[in-house]
């Protein structure tokens, strides 16, 4: 599956006499698709040009970021990475896009196009942190605590990462040349940047006829994508819970259909339930997954670790002070230069645990503390450092009251707990989780267009297809405050917090 060493691919000009070793590209040989073979998805094949994407460093790096981050400290199974997914988003975009194609020769999609949705599958996530969204917390939160404005998101990053890395792997010349020789098997300056709008799920500007093909990797107008078809069924598998939702059905009963002046992606009517299905997923994997209380402990204590570690300690190569949130904010920046780009591509999940755990913590009593951190999340042992405990849960409110901020809430909690118990303010978390559908408290399924086997060009919406309410949930999104406490904590604490959490939660 392309390197295996992604340190390899700039020197392989030098080894090129070694059969284990693919050469160099070159300009006048396109070489033919390769195949991959995946545990969710079974045989696979990519384009040329996405192999030599693969077959960089940057690429490479995603074998090194965790898909799920932490939680495979709670699901031994989840150590799948953004790599894997990647592949896997490729090979769903381009059998979409293939079936759009087959079934509605009027499209005239062309093979550039194809290859364009399938590179964009391929490096929607190339500019994920270490330990993939956990990382973007840690970053807003250091952006908080500074007074700044993120900057950063991994989307984005993600299109300075592509350019970045056609430009110093020497790509854009060997595409240019296969596609001066073979047209629509290369591509240009123009191709990158209609990939990055493909990314971005960006469709300002974008000709009416071919709206429908952003919503193939990133579909901003309902959240139904292969994005989100391939990692909720990768992440199922990583955790051994049951996909209730049957993309294949989704795939194949797929149609572009004219609305309001736009070209959508349109499902038959019986697909109905399988969308809802989708969309149930998601918040399946939020509760008993992403935001399990004990992956809500672990991230906490790991975000912690890395606040007290940064610009206090050497990297991990020895190329000075750690910098994890200024390396981040600076590549995130419009104007970011090749050098800041490279400095946030060498961040992976290994090189920034290592930073930490192998620091000289001499002297040096937040290091000390970092490290213990990290020590408790593996040994689970109450010495030196115990693990963060999950006290409950508020839900969150618009309104104004305790419930409507963290501050807020973790005044309400102090002012009510009695001196004798009461921990230090600074001990006790204050975390929100918002699980929905996607689309907030919105129905996600009434922005997806459907259509009837006899109307096939008659766009529907879920409510003309006259659902059984019965088969809904009553609200699709469920935010909530998680109260955790640092440190040990008193005799007594945990009762009186409970008594005020749920005085709390009859207030709201």
């Amino acid at each position: 599956m392309g390197n295996t060493d992604g340190s390899e691919s700039r020197e392989r000009s030098d080894a090129t006499t070694d059969d284990s070793v693919t050469p160099d590209l070159r300009a006048d040989v396109l070489p033919p698709r390769k195949v991959f073979w995946d545990p969710v998805h079974g045989q696979i094949s990519l384009h040329p040009v996405s192999v030599a994407v693969i077959d960089t460093p940057e690429f490479q790096r995603l074998r090194h970021i965790r898909q799920l981050g932490h939680v495979a400290y709670l699901y031994p199974g989840a150590s799948n990475s953004r790599f894997e997914h990647s592949l896997g988003t490729a090979h769903l975009a381009r059998v979409l896009g293939a079936h759009l194609r087959d079934c509605q020769p009027e499209l005239k999609l062309s093979d550039k196009e194809l290859l364009c949705l399938e590179l964009a599958g391929l490096c929607h996530d190339l500019g994920h942190g270490p330990f993939s969204h956990f990382w973007e917390h840690f970053y807003r939160r250091g952006a908080r605590d500074r007074g700044l404005k993120p900057r950063w998101t991994h989307e984005a990053m993600s299109c300075k990462i592509l350019a970045h890395l056609i430009d110093v792997n020497g790509l854009d010349r060997t595409f240019s040349a296969w596609e001066a020789k073979w047209p629509g098997q290369g591509l240009t300056a123009d191709d990158v940047k209609f990939v990055q709008g493909l990314i971005l799920g960006d469709t300002n500007g974008v000709e009416p006829s071919r709206w429908f093909l952003f919503q193939v990797v990133n579909n901003r107008d309902s959240g139904l994508d292969v994005d989100k078809w391939d990692y909720y069924l990768r992440d199922c598998h990583a955790v051994g819970l049951a996909c209730g939702f049957q993309f294949q059905r989704l795939v194949g009963s797929a149609r572009v259909v004219e609305h309001e002046g736009f070209t959508h992606i349109a499902f038959r009517d019986k697909e109905l339930n399988n969308v809802y299905e989708m969309f149930r997923m998601r918040s399946t994997l939020h509760n008993n997954v992403y935001h399990h209380q004990m992956i809500s402990i672990f991230e906490a204590m790991i975000c912690d670790s890395l606040q007290l570690a940064d610009e206090k300690v050497a990297s991990a190569n020895g190329g000075g002070r750690l910098r994890l949130w200024w390396t981040t904010h600076e590549a995130g920046q419009p104007d970011a230069s090749p050098q800041q780009v490279e400095a946030f591509v060498a961040l992976t999940d290994a090189w920034v645990e290592l930073s930490v755990r192998r620091a000289d913590a001499k002297q040096q009593p937040e290091v000390l503390r970092a490290q213990q951190l990290w020590r408790a999340l593996e040994t689970r042992s109450r010495k030196p450092c115990p693990l963060y405990r999950f006290l409950g849960s508020v839900p969150k409110s618009d309104d104004g009251g305790v419930g409507s901020s963290e501050e807020t809430l973790r005044e309400a909690i102090m002012a009510a707990l009695p001196e004798d118990v009461k921990p230090k303010v600074e001990d006790l978390v204050v975390d929100l989780v918002n699980i929905h559908w996607g689309c907030g408290e919105d129905d996600p399924v009434k922005k997806v267009l459907f259509f009837r086997k006899a109307e096939p060009d008659r766009a529907l919406s879920a409510e003309q297809l006259r659902v059984q309410s019965s088969v809904l949930p009553s609200r699709f999104q469920d935010a909530r405050w998680n109260v955790l406490l640092r440190a040990p904590g008193k005799p007594g604490l945990d009762e009186h917090v409970e008594r005020c959490l749920k005085a709390l939660q009859l207030q709201e």
